[in-house]
């Protein structure tokens, strides 16, 4: 699964490059299986 997450971090990348101004590219991209979810389908923060 690990070469699959950087393939796909890969092609955020370099989407990320061709649409938005090099200020705005993010120097780290964490992959995440799920967020905590409360009841109502809000993200949970703490």
């Amino acid at each position: 699964m690990k070469a699959a997450a950087d393939i796909a971090v890969a092609a955020l990348r370099k989407e990320l490059v061709a649409r938005l101004p090099a200020y705005l590219i993010p120097d780290k991209i964490l992959l995440v299986e799920s967020l905590a979810m409360m009841p109502s389908r809000k993200v949970k923060r703490k």
